[in-house]
Parts: C-alpha cells; structure tokens; sequence
C-alpha cells in the first residue's frame, strides 16, 4: 500500500545535524509515512551519518536519492516530489527536527477538515533561547494570498505546512530551478491560490534550526540582489497568467520596495547598493514614508536620491549603535 506521507528531506553538509533530524522521524507515533532523501551532492559525512542512522530503524520506508554534482535546493525539491508516491507532502530541512506527534496531528487535521493545507506554529531554535512563531491562516482565499504575498503576519516557508500531493501536481506547482532563495514563498503563494482549505493548527510542531551559520541564509550578498529579481519576475508572471496581478498590486508594491529596503540594510557593500539601486524605482517614491520603523524610511530617501552612501552610512550606524547597546 502507498503511505498516507511523504517526507521530503533534501540535503547537503549537514553532517552535525541529519542524526537528529532522522531520529525524529523515527520517533513519530504515526507510522504510515515514507521519507525521501535526496543528497545534493554533499562533501561532508553526511550521506553516510544518514544512511547508517536510517539502517537502525528496518521499519522506516525510504529512498535515497543523489545528485552527480550539487544542483541547489529548488532542483532537489522538484526531483524530491517528483520521486513521492504518498498522499501528503511534507518537506523537512536536514538541520531542523519535529514533534514526536506532528506526523498524527497534522494527518488527522487534514483528514477531519478536508483540507487541502495544514499549517501549524514552529519553535524557532537561537542559541540560547526557543521562540515560539505563530503562523496565521484567515478565513478567505484572497486574504491569505494577500497576506503570503506581503509576509507580514504569515511565514511562507513549507516546513510547517502538510500538503495534498495532488494539489501540487494538478497545478502543475514546482520550483524554477534558478531560483534558491525564496523559493518556498513562491510555491506557497502558489498554492494558495489554488488550495480550496487551509486549516491552521495553534501548536508549533516543528522546530526551525537556525544555530546553523553555514546556511545560505545566515548572510546576504549579490547572490540575495538577483535571487530578489527573479523572484518578483516569477511571482509576477505567475500572477498574471491567472488574471490577478491587478487585484493584489498594491501588496506587491509595497513588498518590492520593502524587498529592495531591506537587502540595502542587510548587503554591507554600499558597491552592490549602488548597482542595483535601479531595483523598483519608479514605484519606490511613493513609499518613502510609509514603512514602520525609521530606518527604513531613511534608507528609501536616500535611495531614492540615488544617495547610495548616505544609506550605507544610515545603515552601518545602526548596526553599530545596536552592537553596542548589547554590548552594554
């Protein structure tokens, strides 16, 4: 019989952490699940840990699955779905872990419900400290596009969602394969457009690793510059083959420019600022006032006078001033 979960675990260097990602799988008091494994071509212990630890539990059903050379994080999780035969999907990062019971909760939720989507709140793991993040699901279609599309109230990751398989394929919803940042936002926006119920669950289940610096997230280059422009590109067209662009422009405005703000808060290289300063200019203007906090209001002005330094220098006393009160 096919298993009522696919779990979907790409992964790569994560030697110190796939042993305990594994093991809470094996841990799940809901058994009928079978995990896919995908190594994207890994040069660290990684493969081996995860094998070994898989080969300690005979009842689990796998596949392991390899990439020849390393093809990034959007290529394996279409080859991850492409390779799953269970009725849900959910994806699992290498360096993070979930309940014992997250398995069990979240099947029958969707089970009892009729759901297309499950999402359920995460512990967010610092050193030192587990937050715990509450996602938010409204009661209609349009408000929980608008609000996945500004990312203000929502978390638009895929690893605290559990998702009916066939509702990905009959969409057609996969990753471009040269997008690796954001990703995840884009299929989820995607699937909210077409996901007849999302049921929400007001318990974190999952616990999002962020101890690991190594991850391609933990810092911000050009590399963050052009995954932005892609992704707005991809969002944009996929909204305007549905006819939609239109309904939903102001919150796609208004993410843009905040996209552009924070990338010059967060890329330290008033260079790569300057080079891209181009970024939603002539929608930027209107902004510039409107955001919450100051700095970011401050960044916008100076951007938008092409004042690519003074933004940079904005920018850098914050962090200092920041620094420095920890400090204290």
């Amino acid at each position: 019989m096919l298993p009522q979960i696919s779990i979907l675990i790409p992964f790569y260097n994560c030697e110190k952490y796939i042993y305990r990602c594994i093991e809470s799988i094996a841990v799940q008091s809901f058994r009928d699940f079978e995990v896919v494994l995908l190594d994207d071509c890994s040069d660290d212990n990684s493969l081996e840990v995860a094998i070994s630890t898989l080969d300690t539990h005979s009842w689990i059903r796998y596949k392991l699955l390899q990439n020849p050379q390393n093809k990034g994080v959007a290529y394996c999780r279409n080859r991850l779905m492409e390779n799953a035969v269970g009725k849900y999907l959910l994806f699992v990062d290498a360096d993070d872990w979930i309940e014992a019971d997250m398995l069990e909760i979240l099947y029958h939720k969707a089970e009892q419900e009729v759901a297309d989507i499950v999402v359920s709140d995460f512990f967010y793991e610092t050193p030192g400290k587990t937050i715990v993040a509450h996602d938010f699901v409204a009661s209609s279609r349009e408000e929980n596009i608008k609000n996945a599309i500004e990312q203000k109230i929502v978390y638009t990751s895929l690893w605290n969602k559990l998702i009916v398989s066939d509702l990905v394929r009959r969409n057609g919803c996969t990753f471009p394969i040269d997008l690796n940042m954001s990703e995840d936002r884009l299929l989820v926006i995607k699937l909210y457009c077409f996901a007849h119920k999302i049921s929400k669950l007001d318990k974190p289940l999952y616990h999002y690793n962020r101890m690991n610096e190594s991850s391609i997230t933990a810092t911000k280059t050009e590399f963050h510059y052009k995954q932005a422009i892609l992704f707005w590109q991809y969002l944009d067209e996929f909204l305007q083959s549905l006819n939609i662009y239109e309904k939903y422009r102001k919150s796609i405005e208004y993410s843009k420019v905040e996209n552009k703000v924070l990338l010059m808060q967060q890329v330290k290289s008033c260079r790569l600022h300057r080079k891209y300063g181009y970024l939603f200019e002539d929608i930027a203007p209107s902004f510039i006032g409107v955001f919450p906090y100051k700095s970011q209001n401050l960044t916008l002005y100076f951007a938008n006078r092409k004042m690519y330094g003074m933004a940079y220098l904005v920018n850098l006393m914050l962090r200092f001033k920041v620094r420095l009160f920890s400090w204290l």
